[in-house]
Parts: structure tokens; C-alpha cells; sequence
């Protein structure tokens, strides 16, 4: 596991994995966004804290999202 750079479980609903490859860094997030029933301000939360986590990401690295 020489090539995990970073592991963060942000909350129930996020986290992600920041692995290097041979020219890049990789960044794979696992996202379960919130459903249609759930209220206004947790949907609020959810996506508070995806652009939080998503606006520390170096530039370079290339993300994907499962």
C-alpha cells in the first residue's frame, strides 16, 4: 500500500481515497448523495461538504467519482 497517499471519511454520505499513480495522483470518492424525501437542510449539509472537501483538491490530480 506504498501508493495510498490518503484516506478521509468525511461523513456517512462522502469519503474518498487519494492514491499515486506512475505520472499522477488519483483521488476516488464514494458520494451517496441524499434522496428526494430527505429535508431541505441536510440536503444543504450534504452539499456544503461535498464542495468543502472537493475545493481541496490539488488542481493536478485527477478525480472520479464511483
Amino acid at each position: 500500500m506504498d501508493n495510498l497517499l490518503d484516506f478521509e471519511a468525511v461523513n456517512e454520505r462522502i469519503c474518498k481515497i487519494r492514491v499515486k499513480l506512475t505520472h499522477y495522483n488519483l483521488i476516488l470518492m464514494s458520494i451517496h448523495a441524499p434522496t428526494e424525501e430527505t429535508n431541505k437542510v441536510a440536503e444543504d449539509e450534504f452539499y456544503s461538504s461535498l464542495e468543502k472537501v472537493c475545493d481541496a483538491f490539488p488542481n493536478s490530480d485527477m478525480t472520479r467519482v464511483l
